[in-house]
């Protein structure tokens, strides 16, 4: 299992209250990069994405919401499979979640996956992305903030 790593700027923009994971526009979208991460990275475009193709499509709508239970807020996502149809896709080594808020240009960064090295899809071969370790197609916790 890959572990989850949140770019710096996230919890400053949650202050800011740059993301609202519970109102429309909000979305929490996942794409593939080879581009070498910085934590301290802010915003989509300092990355260069794979582009659409061969089965695969740049953003893939995690189909977040966001639930309160007292002084904790959990931002689950639906987890998905990205499978090679007629060709490869990739290299990629990341998967770096952003939020395509619709009030922002900026798609600003929340957080990635490393997967060490780069890999590449061959036809036919697929990539799970799960949340929580939930099962593909189910909702997972993406992350949980709490406030003391």
């Amino acid at each position: 299992m890959v572990a989850y790593n949140s770019f710096n700027v996230f919890q400053e923009d949650l202050a800011k209250g740059v993301h609202n994971f519970a109102a429309a526009g909000h979305t929490i979208r996942a794409s593939l990069t080879n581009t070498a991460i910085s934590s301290t990275m802010a915003v989509l475009s300092t990355l260069t994405v794979l582009s659409s193709g061969n089965g695969y499509t740049t953003g893939v709508d995690v189909q977040n919401d966001e639930v309160r239970s007292g002084a904790t807020a959990t931002v689950f996502g639906v987890g998905f499979t990205i499978t090679a149809a007629s060709g490869a896709i990739g290299p990629f080594r990341y998967v770096v979640l952003d939020n395509s808020n619709t009030t922002s240009a900026t798609r600003p960064l929340i957080g990635y996956w490393d997967y060490g090295s780069a890999l590449t899809l061959n036809d036919t071969e697929t990539l799970d992305v799960k949340f929580n370790d939930a099962a593909v197609g189910t909702t997972g916790t993406i992350f949980t903030v709490t406030t003391v």
